[in-house]
């Protein structure tokens, strides 16, 4: 007679014993393996949401004269450059250029100036501006940045093209103090507002940065400024370039 052995029901039981605890033991792996990767994955679209915060914070900021930079209470207030380009070649060139001849001045009823030119020979083919543009001259007091906000600097664009400046005659020039050769053409002032969440505040309109943030600083150095952006107590920041007159 030819005996065959088969498992017994206890081995049976045993085995789904195992196969049971393995199971568990491999879902429980599995589960914390796909938590972990969902943390993950959430921090790291956090930290690119936040990282793109501070470029456009940083681009926002790139447009701006920094030398109007004013900070106050939970708002930042500066203003946003104004030069029309123009293509010529390969490079694009400023149409409105802030230095100007400054034997060129003629005091009269009004004040009007001559632009220094980009290239001998090269006149690009701008439109002139017909918006409502002010401008900003620099004299021999001007203190930075809050000049830039006070009527004594401040004149109205009369005529403007890429060669000449028509304006009223800012009040500072009428004490004969010295006028530096060059300006800041200017439009209404934009804020970054530090609220509960970071808002651009531009032509009257507001637009969310960042709903949610712990703090947002800048830092002046020798060459430009430091921004920092802090979110969920990680710290991000990039670093602005003053131009040189």
């Amino acid at each position: 007679m030819i005996y065959h052995r088969a498992f017994g029901l206890f081995e049976i039981l045993v085995c789904v014993v195992i196969i049971s605890i393995i199971g568990i033991l491999g879902a429980k792996s599995l589960l914390y393996i796909y938590k972990k990767y969902e943390i993950e994955k959430t921090q790291y679209y956090k930290t690119i949401s936040h990282k793109n915060a501070l470029l456009q914070l940083k681009k926002i900021l790139d447009s701006a004269y920094l030398e109007s930079l004013y900070i106050k209470d939970d708002k930042i207030v500066f203003y946003e450059k104004i030069q029309e380009r123009q293509y010529y070649k390969d490079s694009m060139l400023p149409c409105l250029i802030n230095v100007f001849n400054p034997e060129s001045i003629k005091l009269a009823s009004n004040l009007s100036l001559e632009f220094l030119t980009l290239r001998s020979g090269f006149m690009p083919n701008c439109n002139v501006y017909n918006e409502s543009l002010e401008v900003i001259f620099v004299g021999e007091s001007f203190i930075f940045p809050n000049d830039f906000y006070s009527n004594k600097f401040r004149a109205k664009v009369i005529s403007l093209t890429h060669k000449n400046l028509t304006s009223t005659m800012p009040p500072f020039l009428q004490n004969r103090e010295k006028i530096k050769p060059y300006l800041y053409f200017i439009k209404d002032k934009t804020e970054i507002l530090l609220q509960d969440s970071l808002k651009l505040v531009r032509n009257k309109e507001e637009y969310t940065i960042l709903d949610k943030y712990d703090s947002f600083n800048i830092r002046r150095l020798d060459f430009g400024y430091v921004v920092e952006l802090c979110v969920d107590e990680v710290c991000f920041s990039d670093v602005l370039h003053s131009e040189v007159l």
